[in-house]
C-alpha cells in the first residue's frame, strides 16, 4: 500500500486554518516551550497567562481539523509544559496525559560551584536535562 504525505511550510495557524474540518488523524508537534531558549525569538512565548494564550490559537485549529477520536502529542518543556496542558484543556481536549521522552544528551543549566569554593571545583548545581515532556489528549469522538 502506498500512502501519501504532504509537508506543509509556513505558520501553523494560518496553515491549519485552509485544512479542511476532520481532515486528519492526528498531530505531532515541537511548538516552542517558552523558555526563550539561547536568547532564541521563536521561543520567547512570554510568561505564564500569556504562553498558554500563545499556545491557544495553534491548539485550536489542531482541534477543528482533527478527526473525532484524533490524538494529539506535543511536545513542551519541563517547566512550562503545565501551560501547555492547561491550554489543551481549554481547547476541547480530553483524556490529557504525560510521557517522556528520555534522551542522554544536552547540557544542565548550572552554577559552576568551583567559582566560588576551591573544593568544589567541577561541581555544578543542577542535573544534565535527560527527558522531555511530551502531552497527550484526545479530541473526543462524536
Amino acid at each position: 500500500m502506498t500512502q501519501t504525505l504532504t509537508l506543509k511550510h509556513g505558520d501553523c495557524v494560518e496553515v491549519l486554518a485552509k485544512m479542511s474540518e476532520a481532515s486528519i488523524g492526528s498531530v505531532i508537534c515541537d511548538p516552542p516551550y517558552g523558555l526563550a531558549f539561547m536568547g532564541k525569538d521563536f521561543d520567547k512565548l512570554g510568561d505564564g497567562e500569556s504562553q498558554q494564550r500563545w499556545h491557544k490559537d495553534w491548539l485550536e485549529q489542531a482541534y477543528r481539523v482533527l478527526q473525532p477520536g484524533g490524538v494529539l502529542k506535543a511536545f513542551s518543556g519541563t517547566r512550562t509544559f503545565h501551560r501547555l496542558a492547561a491550554a489543551m484543556e481549554n481547547a476541547g481536549y480530553e483524556d490529557i496525559r504525560l510521557e517522556a521522552w528520555l534522551y542522554g544528551s544536552g547540557f544542565p543549566k548550572s552554577l559552576n560551584l568551583g567559582h566560588d569554593l576551591e573544593d568544589w571545583k567541577g561541581w555544578g548545581t543542577a542535573l544534565k536535562p535527560a527527558w522531555e515532556p511530551v502531552l497527550v489528549g484526545r479530541k473526543p469522538n462524536e
